[in-house]
């Protein structure tokens, strides 16, 4: 949970901080899901939701960007 008085701050610290780690973009080098079953859970909860930053992934890798979800539905 982000608090709205926070939330753009936030976003542009932690975009900030993601350039810094990844500045030509390549991820490679991140962690990846466990199994398949858990990279699924995670997309499938991701799916119909608004990603401010990241939101993308590699199912052949298990791979799930790092992501900030946004106005989230319960």
């Amino acid at each position: 949970f982000l608090h709205e008085s926070v939330k753009d701050a936030f976003l542009e610290a932690y975009a900030h901080a993601l350039n810094e780690f990844f500045a030509d973009g390549d991820m490679s080098n991140m962690t990846v899901m466990i199994n398949e079953k858990h990279f699924n859970r995670v997309v499938n909860l991701m799916k119909d939701e608004k990603a401010a930053i990241g939101g993308g992934y590699n199912a052949e890798r298990l791979f799930i960007e790092p992501t900030v979800l946004v106005d989230i539905t319960p």
